[in-house]
């Protein structure tokens, strides 16, 4: 896939995200995108707010977050008024990204973070995107 690719979601990935809550998309990300990122990673030595690294090592975080086909599924999802509320940070090897702890607070507070589709409409006020730095086919 390249910057002038586009890709939206399906109607068997709508339907997937209705029923399980997450999608799996391939080779979103190029070869060398990947290996900026690994770059970046390595040379900072750091887990946490990517996008706040020292540049040039900020820059294939910041790219990631433009890329067409994730924009388009995040615009499709969330909405074209989006916003990243946490800042950018890496999962441990070998940890299981869905194990995170959960936020628990009242209800009404937290009211922000649900997901409601009654067939017309869809609204997804919250979302995790997990983003894995290696081949996953």
């Amino acid at each position: 896939m390249n910057k002038t690719d586009t890709i939206t979601m399906s109607t068997d990935e709508n339907y997937g995200f209705d029923v399980a809550g997450f999608l799996h998309l391939r080779h979103v990300f190029t070869p060398l995108e990947v290996e900026r990122c690994n770059g970046a990673i390595d040379a900072v030595n750091r887990r946490d707010a990517m996008l706040e690294w020292p540049a040039p090592h900020c820059e294939p975080f910041r790219l990631i977050l433009e890329n067409p086909a994730l924009r388009n599924f995040l615009e499709a999802l969330l909405g074209p008024e989006f916003v990243i509320d946490h800042p950018v940070s890496l999962v441990p090897n070998g940890a299981d990204p869905t194990s995170a702890s959960l936020m628990v607070d009242n209800p009404e507070r937290s009211r922000r973070l649900r997901y409601v589709n009654n067939g017309k409409e869809r609204k997804c006020l919250g979302l995790r995107v997990v983003i894995a730095l290696t081949n996953t086919s």
